[in-house]
């Protein structure tokens, strides 16, 4: 499967159907406007390609190419491209033009169809898709839902941690607990920004219960996982 994915001003529009076909993907060709704006994010989605490839580990080849979306030239360009990178092979090319470019997609369309690729209108409220041919449509459902993590990678944010429900179901007592004075905590977390443990005088009770829970010196915990474990 050759996977073309038409950037648009949200990166995320294209994300689903990548994951759904992840495992079929063996090249994915991503066509972004030559505007600063898409510049700038197309080097984002470049990287986060290589994190979801390695995290799944997927071995498909990412290309990117840069059109003039004002220009009937560039995108016959993009095109040419698109043959050259598939070569000829159109049955197998699968056209993501989720809210992409207009122009490039009714150009691109007209030249594609025509020589046998299929078409991917995805449905963001039905979470289906439409694969669309010449002369057929087919209606489908999205099987393959990515996970927050996948989110994540996908968006380019780094994982600095991740919670255990084991362990938040252990620490639920005594964070309920310490949530029965919530003012008095968020005061002592603000402390804890800029003071050591030994400087913050006083909030004995709290400093016990975080001790308990093997979580006293950690910052990261104190100033906001206490609470977001149980989101």
């Amino acid at each position: 499967m050759i996977l073309i994915s038409l950037l648009g001003i949200h990166d995320s529009s294209i994300y689903p159907i990548l994951v759904e076909f992840k495992d079929k993907i063996k090249k994915h060709i991503i066509i972004h406007d030559d505007s600063k704006y898409e510049t700038t994010m197309i080097k984002k989605v470049m990287n986060s390609q290589e994190k979801f490839k390695e995290f799944y580990n997927l071995n498909f080849k990412t290309h990117a190419i840069k059109i003039d979306e004002d220009s009937y030239d560039s995108i016959i360009s993009c095109f040419e491209e698109i043959v050259k990178i598939s070569n000829n092979d159109f049955k197998n090319i699968y056209f993501n033009a989720t809210d992409g470019l207009v122009s490039s997609t009714i150009i691109l369309s007209d030249k594609l169809l025509d020589k046998g690729a299929n078409f991917i209108a995805y449905d963001i409220f039905d979470n289906g898709y439409n694969i669309v041919t010449k002369n057929s449509m087919q209606k489908k459902q999205i099987s393959k839902n990515k996970d927050i993590l996948t989110h994540f990678i996908l968006k380019g944010y780094e994982l600095l941690s991740m919670g255990s429900k084991v362990e938040a179901y252990r620490r639920k007592d005594t964070v309920i607990k310490i949530c029965n004075n919530l003012e008095k905590y968020q005061t002592f977390a603000a402390l804890f920004q800029n003071k050591t443990l030994d400087s913050i005088e006083g909030y004995t009770e709290i400093k016990k219960d975080l001790e308990n829970i093997d979580m006293l010196n950690d910052k990261m915990f104190i100033q906001g996982t206490i609470f977001e474990e149980y989101i």
